[in-house]
Protein backbone atom coordinates (compact mmCIF):
# COMPACT_ATOMS: atom_id res chain seq x y z
CA UNK A 1 0.00 0.00 0.00
CA UNK A 2 3.07 2.49 0.72
CA UNK A 3 4.39 1.63 -2.63
CA UNK A 4 1.43 3.06 -4.21
CA UNK A 5 1.32 6.31 -1.98
CA UNK A 6 4.86 6.95 -3.11
CA UNK A 7 3.94 6.22 -7.02
CA UNK A 8 1.38 9.21 -6.97
CA UNK A 9 3.13 11.59 -5.23
CA UNK A 10 5.56 11.14 -7.44
CA UNK A 11 3.48 11.47 -10.44
CA UNK A 12 1.52 14.48 -8.79
CA UNK A 13 4.90 16.06 -8.31
CA UNK A 14 5.84 15.33 -11.95
CA UNK A 15 2.61 16.53 -12.88
CA UNK A 16 2.93 19.81 -10.59
CA UNK A 17 6.34 20.75 -12.09
CA UNK A 18 5.00 20.28 -16.20
CA UNK A 19 2.39 22.73 -15.49
CA UNK A 20 5.35 25.01 -13.92
CA UNK A 21 7.36 24.48 -17.07
CA UNK A 22 4.23 25.57 -18.90
CA UNK A 23 3.76 28.64 -17.19
CA UNK A 24 7.00 29.92 -17.30
CA UNK A 25 7.22 29.15 -21.33
CA UNK A 26 3.54 31.14 -21.70
CA UNK A 27 5.05 33.97 -19.37
CA UNK A 28 8.32 34.22 -21.76
CA UNK A 29 5.89 34.06 -24.73
CA UNK A 30 3.81 37.28 -23.24
CA UNK A 31 6.62 39.00 -22.00
CA UNK A 32 8.48 38.98 -25.53
CA UNK A 33 5.48 39.94 -27.03
CA UNK A 34 4.80 42.91 -24.60
CA UNK A 35 8.53 44.04 -25.51
CA UNK A 36 7.80 43.62 -29.08
CA UNK A 37 4.60 45.60 -28.56
CA UNK A 38 6.55 48.43 -26.78
CA UNK A 39 9.12 48.39 -29.11
CA UNK A 40 6.39 49.34 -32.05
CA UNK A 41 4.85 51.74 -30.10
CA UNK A 42 7.73 53.68 -28.59
CA UNK A 43 9.51 53.75 -32.23
CA UNK A 44 6.54 54.95 -33.80
CA UNK A 45 5.76 57.56 -31.48
CA UNK A 46 10.04 58.66 -31.48
CA UNK A 47 9.53 58.51 -35.32
CA UNK A 48 6.89 61.31 -35.02
CA UNK A 49 8.66 62.96 -32.60
CA UNK A 50 11.74 63.96 -34.41
CA UNK A 51 9.66 64.94 -37.15
CA UNK A 52 8.21 67.66 -35.43
CA UNK A 53 11.36 68.39 -33.71
CA UNK A 54 12.85 68.86 -37.25
CA UNK A 55 10.01 71.18 -38.13
CA UNK A 56 10.29 73.26 -35.01
CA UNK A 57 14.22 73.54 -35.34
CA UNK A 58 14.16 74.69 -39.43
CA UNK A 59 11.42 76.65 -38.26
CA UNK A 60 13.61 78.67 -35.05
CA UNK A 61 16.55 78.38 -37.41
CA UNK A 62 18.03 76.44 -34.84
CA UNK A 63 21.63 74.59 -35.48
CA UNK A 64 20.80 72.08 -32.97
CA UNK A 65 18.16 70.79 -30.92
CA UNK A 66 18.85 68.31 -28.19
CA UNK A 67 16.75 66.29 -25.96
CA UNK A 68 17.57 66.96 -22.18
CA UNK A 69 15.95 63.37 -20.93
CA UNK A 70 19.31 62.07 -22.48
CA UNK A 71 21.93 63.60 -20.72
CA UNK A 72 24.71 65.50 -21.33
CA UNK A 73 22.87 69.16 -20.94
CA UNK A 74 24.08 70.85 -17.93
CA UNK A 75 22.40 74.21 -18.85
CA UNK A 76 20.14 75.69 -21.07
CA UNK A 77 18.43 79.34 -21.40
CA UNK A 78 14.32 78.54 -20.52
CA UNK A 79 13.78 80.19 -24.20
CA UNK A 80 15.45 78.04 -26.21
CA UNK A 81 13.20 74.96 -24.40
CA UNK A 82 10.60 73.81 -27.29
CA UNK A 83 9.03 70.84 -25.39
CA UNK A 84 5.86 72.48 -24.63
CA UNK A 85 5.30 73.19 -28.74
CA UNK A 86 6.58 69.77 -29.17
CA UNK A 87 4.26 68.09 -27.21
CA UNK A 88 0.85 70.30 -28.53
CA UNK A 89 2.07 69.62 -31.87
CA UNK A 90 2.37 65.75 -31.00
CA UNK A 91 -1.36 66.19 -29.61
CA UNK A 92 -2.09 67.75 -32.83
CA UNK A 93 -2.34 71.40 -31.70
CA UNK A 94 -0.53 73.04 -34.57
Amino acid sequence: MRLKSQDKLREKAAQYQQQVLEFQNQMQTYQQEMIEMETKLLGEVQKKMVTISSDIAKEKNLDLLLERSEGGVVYFQTSFDVTDELVKRYKGGK
